[in-house]
């Protein structure tokens, strides 16, 4: 049973992505600071691009096929073997949900309260497979953001990854709440490669900032699909297409905890790139690498320490 779900991440100076599920929210990584990190904006250099970037990055122009995921901030410390479990453990628990280790066929899972084993629709769907529902999942695995994926533990990587290629990449970095916030249980995150002017990820999810210096994944948003830049926000995906929810240190706010969304656009544009135009949008906000939008000036493009690939932040 799940009802809204939140999903925080962290990179250089972005905070948490939320993302809706029924009785729950999905957040993470609860173990780190989700507060939006000041990012020094000051610099006006205009960024140049060497080619010298990852298959996901923006300048790119089309995303790899294959998937990928937030960088929790674990980095090389993370562990790469397991899973251990023991982590998360509810009142009246009967199962582990990481270790999966419920008799025969049957898989451990959270009823609201704490966890139990129990038999239900078992399908083909292993680690990071997509699907609709938990019935397309595997043993131990449900369905979260389109995607099968298992519980985990924060800092250990190693039960996320399967021997399918879209498993490889994945990260224990969501963590699913309660309404008041709490942190109920951690699982893995198997997101989309996406390019933030070409609208190509599914029609539910808008391409957001992922990790520096220049990759961006698709991701379910917590308001509308089609949310302009400007807004407060606490999570990365309170924000629509091409933002940033951040904290700027050169803003007047800095230093409160306000973040807001910024748009991102080009300071020096890829040779051959060409916007796809707004109808190409599907009822996302229409960003084409510019601050002029719909009529609408969000800023100047401003080159932001730690952001490459050509792109800037439109501010204000």
């Amino acid at each position: 049973m799940r009802s809204s779900s939140r999903v925080l991440w962290s990179v250089l100076f972005a905070s948490a992505v939320c993302v809706p599920v029924l009785g729950m929210a999905a957040c993470g990584p609860a173990e780190e600071d989700t507060t939006p990190v000041k990012v020094d904006s000051g610099k006006k250099d205009t960024a140049t691009t060497d080619g010298a970037v990852t298959d996901d990055s923006v300048d790119t122009g089309t995303p790899t096929g294959e998937t990928s995921t937030i960088d929790t901030g674990a980095g090389s410390d993370a562990k790469e073997t397991g899973p251990v479990g023991g982590c998360d453990p509810h009142p009246g628990d009967k199962c582990d949900l990481v270790k999966q280790d419920c008799p025969g066929t049957q898989t451990c899972s959270y009823d609201g309260t704490s966890t139990a084993c129990a038999a239900r629709a078992i399908g083909a769907g292993t680690k990071g497979d997509p699907c609709t529902g938990d019935g397309d999942c595997d043993r131990g695995l449900e369905c979260q953001s389109s995607k099968c994926t298992p519980a985990c533990c924060p800092g250990d990587n190693s039960v996320c990854v399967g021997s399918s290629a879209a498993s490889k990449a994945g990260k224990c970095n969501v963590s699913l709440t309660d309404s008041a916030g709490k942190t109920i249980y951690h699982i893995c995150s198997y997101s989309n490669a996406c390019n933030p002017f070409k609208y190509d990820c599914p029609a539910d999810q808008v391409c957001l900032f992922s990790e520096a210096p220049d990759a961006f994944k698709c991701s379910k948003p917590t308001g509308a699909i089609g949310t302009k830049p400007a807004i407060k926000c606490t999570y990365a995906n309170d924000c629509g297409e091409s933002q940033l929810c951040t904290e700027l240190t050169t803003k007047p706010d800095s230093g409160t905890g306000v973040s807001t969304c910024y748009l991102f656009c080009w300071l020096t544009k890829p040779t051959g790139w060409t916007y796809p135009g707004a109808s190409a949008a599907g009822g996302r906000f229409a960003a084409d690498g510019t601050c002029n939008v719909g009529g609408t000036n969000y800023g100047t493009c401003t080159k932001v320490g730690g952001i490459e690939g050509g792109l800037g932040l439109c501010v204000k």
